[in-house]
């Protein structure tokens, strides 16, 4: 199933621990003792020697929690920098120095480019992500569900606490964050809480965007070699059912679930094709993508939902409480979203020195 590219916390990817509800002083880090650790790490140590107009920053800001209902993202003013010293252009915002000589974000931007563009990239697209769920939210007039959205959190604190316990026994996570990243927990906490609502958001703007398009109810059957594909049309027309089929033989996550896959849009992809070329209740395929041997039943068109969240919104509960949301649906969304807003990724490229295409 998918894990929509921007709704993971880094944490997860650090090592991170958590606890389910926010603490204002752990006591981990109340220690007289552990204090005069901390402050004897070179980030501390950083912090200290840096200009009292201007910290010195490591971490970017978390995200601040978007209001109920999530509303359209508005476009943050810029806080002026100081006079730049030799290195950095008067448009920069500097991120360190050494012997007073400055390291500007436009010369980070450059590094991490050329060492690694897919994952630049996939940083912006996620940012890109968090946007067109905001203007979709509030066009939808989205009413969020703070219970879900907290539980949602206590849950992605609690898969954080397990990968680290894996790694650091006995380590809580405000420790971690504090003692091993040298991040504010709570801050940390923050951006924790604020993936999690976006998660939520975005669930429900995705599959409202399917519901409300013209789609079709889908079963699959993936598998990987043309031997195995045989097998399956041949059980198949000796009358085996299709679920039966899925579950025994396909690679695709839905196999438990009979092969049911969220609902594809009608549209230009090979899936979107292949679900509207394919009579309703019969079987449609060989087709080969991306490694795998498809071949898909269609289960129903149904008849596109229409109006806002109060119209569509129990609905729209009901299906994602059946079927969460996968690969295919995400990627019908982002492409819809795409072409419905406009995306500019020309400032990042200015920014790292690349020519615009």
């Amino acid at each position: 199933m998918l894990s929509i590219l921007f709704l993971v916390s880094g944490l997860a990817c650090q090592g991170a621990i958590p606890n389910p509800e926010p603490v204002k002083q752990p006591a981990a880090w109340a220690a007289e003792r552990e204090k005069a650790q901390r402050e004897s790490t070179p980030v501390a140590q950083a912090r200290a020697s840096a200009p009292a107009d201007e910290p010195l920053e490591h971490s970017p800001a978390p995200l601040k929690d978007p209001p109920a209902p999530l509303a359209a993202p508005k476009t943050q003013t810029q806080t002026p920098t100081p006079t730049p010293t030799q290195g950095a252009s008067s448009n920069d915002v500097v991120i360190a120095r050494v012997a007073g000589e400055s390291i500007d974000v436009s010369e980070l931007l450059k590094q991490w480019m050329h060492r690694d563009p897919a994952d630049v990239f996939q940083q912006v697209n996620r940012l890109v992500a968090n946007r067109l769920v905001g203007l979709e939210s509030a066009r939808l007039a989205l009413v969020p569900d703070e219970a879900q959205i907290e539980q949602r959190y206590k849950e992605a604190v609690d898969d954080i606490e397990k990968a680290i316990q894996k790694k650091y026994e006995g380590v809580q996570l405000d420790k971690f964050v504090d003692s091993v990243l040298g991040l504010d927990p709570l801050k940390y906490r923050e951006t924790i809480r604020s993936d999690a609502r976006r998660g939520w958001f975005a669930e429900r703007c995705v599959r409202a965007f399917v519901l409300q398009s013209e789609h079709a109810n889908v079963r699959l059957i993936a598998v990987k070699s043309e031997d195995d594909l045989k097998q399956c049309q041949a059980e198949l027309a000796a009358g085996t059912a299709f679920e039966e089929v899925a579950k025994k033989h396909s690679m695709d996550s839905s196999a438990k679930e009979g092969g049911r896959i969220a609902p594809v849009v009608k549209g230009e992809s090979p899936m979107g094709k292949l679900a509207f070329n394919t009579p309703i209740g019969e079987v449609g395929g060989p087709q080969y993508e991306q490694g795998a041997w498809l071949l898909v039943k269609i289960d129903s068109r149904p008849k596109p939902l229409e109006g806002d969240w109060k119209t569509v919104g129990a609905e729209i509960e009901k299906s994602l409480a059946g079927n969460q949301i996968d690969d295919i649906e995400y990627k019908q969304w982002e492409t819809a979203m795409q072409k419905r807003y406009q995306i500019d990724l020309s400032p990042i490229l200015r920014l790292v020195g690349e020519p615009l295409r």
